[in-house]
């Protein structure tokens, strides 16, 4: 082993995350602009799929090799690939059953068949599901729920919530409920990593809507810190509209924000 990688192990023991202090601070950066953008995904609706490199690079930074990971909007399973990938644990759910076939049909044939990916998919709301895991075991949450005006809300029983509705302070006292559910199943020192976006709903008079901003405060409720916004820029790889023309000028909304939480 040469000295440079000697040193490099000896700060790979050193951190949480397994990272070298040369990636500790590549990955540093409050502005991504390397990765590539969202995909809409033309089996599913209005779903917008993250790309594996940001899982990846987001994973890599807030766990290490054998951590436990929960997405619990899984949807068309990314998190859920690129856990495994990364050697991983990852829980997932989905409440929506299409979508879960597909979430469940996407990880079988990203794996080889050689290896034994490590990885349980639960058909069944966020709600439901943090029942199913055991306190303080969870070292990452990560994941995109849809925004109020995209889904509307189903309600099954007092347990079982589909995320989205046209009342947004209802919306988000559904958030705040689960974000209390996603502390108590967090790892000490564990992180729970929202990215989401802000977004605009002009029929009722409300040019902005700080989406991301509300996300932080019902963690803080809940008991987190608000640690770290990243901001996902994907304004060179998407084209620019004429919002507002010709009457009131608005700005594109070609970014996410990565909304980074700590217990």
């Amino acid at each position: 082993m040469t000295k440079k990688e000697e040193k490099n192990k000896e700060q790979r023991d050193l951190t949480f995350n397994g990272m070298t202090a040369t990636e500790w601070a590549h990955h540093s950066r409050s502005v991504w602009k390397d990765l590539p953008s969202p995909k809409e995904y033309s089996k599913i609706p209005n779903m917008d799929v993250l790309p594996l490199e940001l899982l990846d690079r987001l994973i890599s930074m807030y766990s290490k090799e054998g951590d436990v990971v929960f997405d619990p909007f899984m949807g068309a399973g990314t998190t859920i690939i690129s856990a495994i990938r990364n050697n991983r644990f990852c829980y997932g759910s989905e409440i929506h059953k299409k979508v879960f076939d597909i979430a469940k049909f996407n990880v079988e044939n990203s794996i080889n068949l050689l290896v034994n990916g490590d990885y349980e998919l639960m058909n069944m709301d966020a709600f439901l599901a943090t029942e199913r895991i055991e306190d303080e075991t969870i070292q990452l949450i990560i994941t995109s729920p849809s925004k109020p005006s995209i889904s509307k809300r189903k309600k099954k029983d007092e347990n079982s919530l589909d995320f989205g509705d046209d009342k947004y302070e209802e919306y988000l006292k559904n958030i705040e409920d689960l974000m209390r559910r996603l502390y108590r199943i967090t790892k000490k020192g564990g992180y729970a990593v929202f990215i989401v976006e802000d977004y605009r709903d002009i029929k009722n008079n409300k040019p902005y809507v700080e989406f991301h901003a509300d996300i932080a405060k019902k963690g803080i409720k809940a008991g987190y810190l608000y640690q770290d916004v990243i901001i996902y820029d994907h304004n060179d790889q998407r084209g620019l509209l004429l919002q507002g023309y010709p009457k009131i000028f608005y700005a594109n909304l070609n970014h996410k924000y990565i909304v980074v939480l700590r217990k």
